[in-house]
């Protein structure tokens, strides 16, 4: 009877040691899972970053085309009229030439994903939250926008091409034509000069919303570079 408290001192003492043991493997477990979790979320801001420094990218060039080609659309504007002077005629192709249309193409996969799976609202930056989720809607509108844009020059194009030999591009006609060029024709038509507005109309306003994209992205990069300098 003497050694009985020793004994069950002893099983005490393993049964201790035994559940000290599965805690702490169970805590182990967790603070592993807990790490691996947040090493896989950085590597998808990081992902996300990359995306929209590739969205800055774009825009500033697709803004470098944007603002060349409504410069060139208020140098023919300019020149429209019931009675164009032979410089005018004379600049008009050289100045058709000029004009380019061009896309937006603003990646979106690696957002698009962080969305779908809700792993945004591990996001401590609120503001940051609402600029990244607001995205999609304003990169759809933008799109939109320069496809209205994209309409009216072609409207413009086809209504230059009843009035005188047009490419299928911009420019001087660069197939053969029995067709004498008329740029005088093309000036003197006041439908022409309204479609010329609306493009350049269109234009500008595809110019302003891509000034206020390159804003945003701006903003989200910043908060996304202070929340990385925090992990």
């Amino acid at each position: 009877m003497s050694h009985e408290p020793a004994r069950l001192k002893r099983v005490l003492i393993e049964l201790l040691v035994i559940t000290a043991s599965i805690l702490l493997a169970f805590s182990l477990e967790a603070w592993w899972g807990q790490r691996v979790e947040r090493n896989r979320f950085h590597e998808v801001v990081l992902a996300v970053r990359s995306e929209f420094a590739g969205a800055q990218a774009e825009l500033a060039r697709a803004r470098a085309v944007h603002e060349s080609t409504a410069g060139t659309l208020e140098a023919l504007l300019a020149l429209m009229g019931p009675e164009p002077g032979d410089s005018a005629q004379e600049a008009f192709y050289e100045l058709w030439a000029e004009v380019r249309f061009t896309s937006t193409d603003v990646p979106r996969g690696v957002l698009s994903n962080l969305l779908a799976s809700g792993d945004i609202s591990t996001l401590p930056n609120g503001e940051l939250r609402g600029r990244l989720s607001a995205w999609p809607a304003a990169r759809e509108d933008h799109i939109a926008t320069e496809g209205m844009y994209e309409e009216a020059l072609e409207q413009l194009r086809a209504l230059a091409s009843q009035r005188s030999p047009v490419p299928p591009g911009w420019g001087a006609p660069d197939y053969a034509t029995s067709f004498p060029l008329r740029p005088g024709a093309v000036l003197t038509d006041f439908a022409i000069e309204n479609a010329l507005a609306r493009a350049l109309h269109l234009l500008r306003i595809v110019i302003n919303e891509n000034r206020n994209l390159r804003t945003g992205v701006d903003e989200i990069l910043t908060d996304i570079d202070a929340f990385i300098a925090t992990r």
